[in-house]
């Protein structure tokens, strides 16, 4: 016995040390490999417009157009100087996951986009991977083998996720090995580490990391979108303008409503327990705001006390409040609703039941490019027990998994959102939608009839008529039976309006409702802004959770193409072997989102408001 306990622990101390090394192989490798240190500046005319098609452009651009050619030829940037006597104390004094996961998620992710080629002349008819299908004479016929794939289980509700890309080709065991070692908790136990540190020193030592422009930088480019979060004000923004408008409602509470004003942003309990440490404690609030948007008090459902502005704990209660409303949409409305009860649901039926040449699946291609890929990595980056988000949060992981379980089966975001906002028109909300004071209804209504107008453009050129067509019946109805345990039904019938109905929601989901639940680093960048985690009376992130946060903030990045995109390569143009309205429908699409764009550059908030602006949104989802 005593033998075989010996060999296991020094199994796991060479484990331990092997991850080690791989960090250190894998930023050395990194720089033998190199061309030389780039230097940041303005790309020129040529590179500019070559990265707008693939990533984009504005203020939710993505690094690589910072740095022009030489990354997008694959050329990776010199690290940044090593670890300073001011930032090698913090360092030192964090556990081993995180001071090597962040590491090795910050250079992966440069090395990922700087060889991904993903433009959208790169999508072409001959990369469709045949998953399900083989080809049989002029036509598809299913596989007798079925592919791989990992059932991601929420209770009663199971998702099957696939492991290969159509466009993007198959997540390998390497690419999963560094996330299945960093979530064993044999080898790596959760080392919970309060750790605190000052705002400048937590940028230096996240800038050594590769995390922040200097040279090259792993997470995306921030123009300052929200200044900063820390003043009264940024809470309007954050919850008026920003990921935090998903939560706000009408206060329904007379007393309250006298007391606070006419608006809430209610997170509930996100959570009861926390893991064994004494600084830790359960994140849940709601924050209160009066008729014009201006925050008036905090209520922590923890500690049941309420703050108001010059209380001497406002600030601590504040930060509990960004980071209670952070944590809970990063979990519920972008990984589960987003990733996993909508993008997942539909990659998976539309690959299953629609051969590569169906209409409905052509029209979907755009829609989850690099999306199985994505999703399936998030899986492992972020559910299992131990993964490097479940390490960020304070949440023992029976309750975490109960969070994941409880948010699957709550997912509203099958019903068609104008329907959802309508149910607020004779409301205050409603009112100050009508003002032009609440964008995420206003413009997310007109960008949803934009991409409707497109869905019904394209299903109307197929002429074919959806109930009597075998593979869109099987691909409806296999999306309906996810539905059926969640919190939106679709209608059961796949009729012509049922269906454009239905693409069309898909679409403004993973389009623009991901930009707005999605685009986290504005929320990241600094230990004031959000955390997945908070301690007690703390209005400052601790390193730990930080530095954990910022690995995934970092994955955001990874690019997918830009939705203002032709895709020349890829639709019908009556000689390629697929019909020629194709590229017409898709073509007027172009036009009216770009006309729609420069009417939304027009539109002057209180607060800058881009997550409907068709220049800044992806394709599919990223991370």
């Amino acid at each position: 016995c005593w033998c075989t306990s010996n060999v296991i622990q020094l199994i796991i101390v060479a484990m331990r040390i092997l991850f080690i090394i791989i960090a250190l192989q894998f930023g050395m490798a990194i720089r033998r490999g190199q061309k030389g240190h780039i230097e940041s500046g303005e790309p020129d005319e040529s590179t500019e417009k070559k990265l707008q098609n693939s990533v984009g452009s504005g203020p939710f651009s993505f690094i690589g157009a910072k740095y022009g050619d030489e990354i997008a030829a694959g050329a990776l940037p010199t690290l940044n100087p090593p670890l300073t006597n001011d930032t090698l104390p913090v360092y030192a004094s964090l556990d081993v996951i995180t001071q090597t996961f962040p590491y090795l998620a910050s250079l992966g992710t440069i090395q990922a986009n700087a060889n991904a080629t993903i433009g959208g002349e790169n999508v072409k008819n001959e990369n469709v991977g045949e998953i399900f299908w083989t080809k049989k004479g002029t036509g598809w016929a299913p596989k007798k083998i079925a592919p791989a794939i990992f059932n991601a289980v929420f209770g009663n509700i199971t998702i099957p996720i696939l492991f290969e890309d159509e466009h993007f080709g198959v997540v390998t065991g390497a690419d999963l090995g560094i996330l299945r070692l960093v979530s064993s908790t044999t080898v790596f136990p959760i080392d919970d580490r309060v750790v605190y540190t000052d705002q400048s020193t937590s940028i230096k030592l996240a800038t050594q990391l590769a995390y922040f422009p200097q040279g090259v930088a792993s997470l995306p480019v921030s123009q300052d979108v929200f200044p900063e979060l820390e003043s009264d004000s940024s809470l309007t923004q954050m919850f008026f303008y920003g990921i935090g408008s998903v939560l706000v409602r009408p206060q329904e509470n007379s007393g309250l409503r006298r007391k606070y004003g006419p608006f809430v942003a209610d997170t509930g309990i996100v959570h009861r327990e926390t893991r064994d440490n004494p600084g830790f404690r359960p994140l849940g609030a709601k924050v209160f705001f009066d008729s014009d948007q201006n925050v008036t008090g905090v209520y922590d459902y923890y500690k049941k006390k309420y703050y108001v502005p010059g209380d001497c704990d406002w600030e601590a209660a504040k930060f509990m409040a960004k980071t209670s409303a952070f944590t809970l949409i990063t979990f519920k409305h972008h990984l589960m609703w987003v990733h996993h009860m909508v993008s997942s649901v539909v990659v998976f039926n539309k690959v299953k039941f629609l051969p590569p040449d169906h209409p409905i699946r052509r029209l979907l291609t755009m829609f989850t490019l690099r999306a199985s890929r994505v999703n399936i990595l998030a899986n492992f980056a972020l559910i299992p027990d131990h993964s490097p988000i479940h390490r960020a949060t304070a949440i023992p992981y029976e309750e975490y998994s109960s969070l994941l379980e409880v948010s699957a089966r709550t997912n509203p975001l099958w019903q068609p959102f104008p329907d959802y906002v309508d149910k607020f028109e004779n409301t205050v909300l409603g009112k100050l939608a009508e003002e032009d004071k609440f964008p995420f209804f206003t413009l997310g209504v007109d960008y949803w009839h934009v991409v409707q107008k497109f869905v019904h453009h394209w299903v109307e050129e197929t002429g074919m008529n959806p109930m009597s067509d075998g593979p869109t019946k099987a691909f409806y109805r296999a999306v309906r039976k996810v539905t059926k345990q969640t919190a939106f039904k679709l209608p059961r019938r796949p009729t012509y309006e049922n269906l454009v109905t239905m693409l069309t929601q898909f679409i403004w989901v993973v389009t623009g409702f991901h930009e707005l639940v999605g685009t986290v680093v504005e929320y990241t960048r600094d230990i004031k802004r959000c955390a997945a985690r908070a301690t007690e009376d703390s209005a400052v992130s601790d390193m730990q959770a930080w530095l954990l946060g910022l690995s995934v903030t970092a994955t955001t990045s990874l690019r997918v193409p830009a939705l203002m995109n032709e895709f020349e390569n890829f639709f019908g143009n009556g000689t390629n072997g697929y019909p020629a309205y194709e590229s017409e429908v898709w073509g007027d699409f172009q036009e009216v989102l770009s006309d729609f764009s420069s009417e939304l550059d027009e539109k002057s908030f209180r607060y800058p408001f881009g997550m409907f602006n068709p220049k800044y949104l992806e394709s599919s989802v990223s991370v």
